[in-house]
Formats: C-alpha cells, sequence, structure tokens
C-alpha cells in the first residue's frame, strides 16, 4: 500500500519550498509521488522547485487557473493513483520523520477508518494573531462539539484518507475559503463514514498571521459554518466552542484577541438571515458586532505590538 501526498498551492513558493525541504527528512519509502496543484497556475514556481528537487523527489505539477482550494484538492485526487491519499497545505512543515509511515500504519491497522487527521504546532516566533488562530483551532479539535461516537471536526489540510472516500464524495467546489474541511467532513460523518483525530499525529503550521488576515478566517469561516448549518442557528449569539482557556491565553492580550475572533466570526455566521428574524434586529445586532470589533481592536493596537515584540507570553 501506497501514499500519495497532494498539495494545493496559492502563490506560495516560499511556503511550499519550505514544505518540500521538509519532506527530504521524512521516510519516503511508503510514498508514491507528490502532487501539487499550483492555484492559480504559475510556470515559474513549478519552474523552481523542479530545479531543486527534481532528483531527489517524485514530483506532479498541475496547473490550474484560480478555482480555489477545493477544486484544487479535487483534481489532486482525480490525478492521483495511490490507496492513501494525504492533504496537506502549503502554510505547513513537517517535522516528524515518521509521518508518512504512522498514517499508512494506521490505516492499515483499521480497514475501516477512511479518515485520519492531527493535531497542529505552531512555528515561533509569530504574531498574537497567530497564536490566538491556533488556539482556536486546537480548542476546536480537542473540545468541540463531536459529529458523533469517533467524528471530530478534523482541521486544515493534514488528513489522510482511503482512495474509496472518494468514490462517491468530493470536496465542495463552491467553497473558496474558509471552513472547507470541515463541512467536506461533516458530510462524511453523515454517510456512516468513519473519521477519527489522532493526537500523535502532528504537523508545524508555520504562518504569521496578520489582524486583516485574522479577521478574514474568522468571518469566511462563520459564513461557511452558517451556510451549512453545521449547528442550530436559532440563536445569533450561541458560540461554536467551548470557553476553555489556559493560564497563558488568560492574558489580557489574548482574551481580547479570542473575544475578536468570535466577534468576526458571528459576523459572517450571521451573513446570512433567516426570514423570521427581523431586519432590524439582524441589522442592529451586526452594527452591534462591528463597533465592538473597533473598539477592541483600538485596545489591542498597542499591546499586539509590544507582545510581537518580546515573544510569545510564558505559559
Amino acid at each position: 500500500m501506497k501514499i500519495d501526498i497532494i498539495i494545493p498551492s496559492h502563490k506560495n513558493l516560499s511556503g511550499i519550498q519550505k514544505l518540500i525541504e521538509s519532506c527530504l527528512t521524512v521516510d519516503l519509502t511508503c510514498v508514491q509521488n507528490i502532487y501539487i496543484v499550483l492555484n492559480p497556475e504559475n510556470l515559474e514556481i513549478e519552474r523552481n522547485l523542479l530545479k531543486k528537487f527534481e532528483n531527489q523527489l517524485s514530483l506532479r505539477f498541475i496547473q490550474t487557473k484560480d478555482i480555489g482550494v477545493n477544486c484544487a484538492r479535487n483534481l489532486g485526487v482525480q490525478n492521483s493513483t495511490a490507496e492513501i491519499l494525504l492533504l496537506l497545505d502549503d502554510d505547513e512543515i513537517i517535522t516528524d520523520t515518521s509521518l508518512f509511515k504512522k498514517h499508512l500504519a494506521r490505516h492499515m491497522i483499521e480497514p475501516e477508518l477512511l479518515a485520519l487527521g492531527g493535531l497542529y504546532e505552531l512555528a515561533e516566533p509569530t504574531s498574537l494573531w497567530s497564536r490566538t488562530y491556533h488556539r482556536v483551532q486546537i480548542d476546536w479539535l480537542l473540545f468541540g462539539e463531536r459529529l458523533d461516537g469517533m467524528n471530530y471536526h478534523l482541521l486544515g489540510g493534514h488528513i489522510s484518507f482511503k482512495r474509496q472516500v472518494f468514490e462517491k464524495h468530493f470536496f465542495n467546489p463552491n467553497i473558496f475559503f474558509g471552513g472547507a474541511e470541515t463541512e467536506f467532513l461533516f458530510r462524511l460523518m453523515q454517510s456512516k463514514i468513519i473519521c477519527r483525530l489522532d493526537a500523535h499525529l502532528s504537523i508545524l503550521h508555520s504562518h504569521r498571521l496578520s489582524l486583516i488576515s485574522f479577521l478574514k478566517k474568522a468571518y469566511l469561516q462563520g459564513r461557511t459554518h452558517r451556510k451549512y448549518s453545521f449547528q442550530d442557528t436559532t440563536s445569533l449569539h450561541r458560540k461554536i466552542l467551548q470557553k476553555k482557556f489556559t493560564d497563558e491565553s488568560r492574558r489580557m492580550t489574548e482574551k481580547l484577541a479570542r473575544k475578536i475572533y468570535f466577534l468576526a466570526f458571528n459576523l459572517g455566521r450571521n451573513y446570512v438571515t433567516r426570514k423570521q428574524i427581523p431586519t432590524f434586529y439582524v441589522r442592529n445586532f451586526l452594527l452591534s458586532l462591528r463597533r465592538q470589533i473597533f473598539l477592541l481592536t483600538l485596545r489591542l493596537d498597542f499591546l499586539a505590538k509590544k507582545i510581537d515584540k518580546t515573544g510569545p507570553p510564558n505559559a
């Protein structure tokens, strides 16, 4: 049994290069091909990567228009041939030298297991916004609502699938960004397909979010969450996660940043309104959320710059 690795990439030569470099430190005996889906097409990135890695790795390139991450993943799946497909993102770095073999071993031991995800570690140094977003991700994985007895919201491009999943299911091509994997896994759960989270599988997440990219992620994830009805949406104020704070995240800056995330998330989550909710109520509610985000952002401006200069707080 072999693994094909599928990596969608969006104009990120530095990120995809670091990820491929990290692959060279991993046991590749179980890997058949590495498919890099360049979305949008970028011949310069392909030439650079081939020049550097052609003699070391079996790289396959798929050039496509700017069609969104889910369409790019589907293209990678359709072109691959291995029995196990491992999806990665171009802002990740592999630090576990046996990661690929661990994914393969779990799938071989458990024939009924069709989707397997792992945890994320955050590369340092990074920004306040990246640290906050990272904790929200981990909380969602570890403390979020379970979809059933064994299914979780498996996040991001660090999930392996048995090929038979894609006989009937593909990533939703209408989702370009924000909750794309969650919607897919939710559909798998509804079809009684077994998905599991393994805390022993871990990958390094290397990003430095700005305030704008932080808010964009939260807002778009909220929109996807509401549109595909992952939970009851009768209450405009309901949050998707339990409030579990570590001692570190109780610090004022991180508490405020976390609050900003959920305010932006709810802005997106309430973008689609139901007929029974009065329009004036929704309008006033959204105005209130925007005002809160603005005021909290002003309070955080100085603190965020200060904490980024001094590095992450001690646990």
